[in-house]
């Protein structure tokens, strides 16, 4: 039995016993109620850590899992899915550490809670993946919604880390089709479009990181276009096959990116 007082709730468990008289009749009852909020509340905790990712706050693997079977019948056709995958996590743990990739992670979170409708299951798949459920839901519409999300991550180009995601998509037109199967297209189609555009994906990042380089040191971009022209100059000069040209114009790029992980109170202290 729930009890709410001044705004706070409580929980009683009731337990009723009967009395038996001397010739073993009910003669009368005994009712006791044990406050159980605590145990209650502990519960819901238990219940609620078992379906959700403890960073985001959005639905785990599991429960996906749980409502990729429920949802799967014919009355929620088309039955589309979107896979995402959050773009140089990686190269944000390595270079500003895990706090920030973990705001990276709740900020990207957010933007795809913002873009998702009430029906549909938003859940973290993975380390940077995300995966959304969407019932009743045609190709054509999936891929708006995939338009949208893009389009958010790109009111973050800005910030200081901003967030981007490869997309992809399937969708089960079909009561025949197996789910796992739809889920797995999408996983591919998102890594068909992480590889195409990895080109633009990297400069995007390295942009980024070394716009905070400048503004938090006294680097400047004239410094970093000599330091690539001259790198450039040098690996021609000994014939280096334009691959690692490649190589070296972004090594050249990201020769003083490690400063941007080191406390401006370092960094910029004076010498003496």
């Amino acid at each position: 039995m729930d009890f709410v007082e001044n705004n706070i709730k409580y929980t009683f468990e009731i337990t009723i016993t009967e009395i038996l008289n001397f010739y073993k009749k009910v003669a009368g009852k005994s009712i006791t109620f044990h406050d159980i909020t605590e145990r209650k509340k502990s519960e819901d905790n238990i219940k609620y850590l078992g379906f959700h990712d403890h960073l985001t706050g959005l639905y785990n693997r599991r429960f996906f899992e749980e409502e990729l079977k429920r949802l799967d019948s014919q009355r929620q056709l088309p039955i589309s899915i979107i896979m995402g995958d959050l773009n140089g996590l990686q190269l944000t743990n390595d270079i500003f550490g895990h706090l920030e990739g973990d705001k990276l992670l709740k900020r990207t979170a957010g933007i795809l809670k913002r873009v998702c409708r009430s029906e549909d299951i938003l859940a973290r798949w993975g380390g940077d993946e995300f995966v959304l459920l969407l019932p009743k839901t045609s190709t054509q519409c999936s891929e708006e919604i995939m338009d949208r999300i893009i389009k958010e991550c790109k009111k973050t180009s800005r910030q200081k880390i901003p967030a981007s995601l490869s997309l992809g998509t399937a969708t089960k037109e079909e009561v025949v089709r197996n789910i796992q199967l739809i889920a797995i297209d999408a996983e591919n189609n998102m890594y068909k479009n992480k590889l195409a555009q990895k080109e633009s994906i990297s400069s995007s990042i390295i942009f980024a990181l070394n716009q905070t380089l400048f503004e938090k040191s006294n680097e400047t971009k004239e410094h970093a276009d000599r330091m690539h022209d001259l790198s450039i100059k040098l690996g021609k000069s000994i014939n280096l096959p334009s691959s690692q040209l490649d190589e070296l114009s972004l090594l050249a790029s990201l020769h003083d990116i490690g400063k941007v992980g080191i406390p401006e109170t370092i960094l910029l202290k004076e010498a003496g």
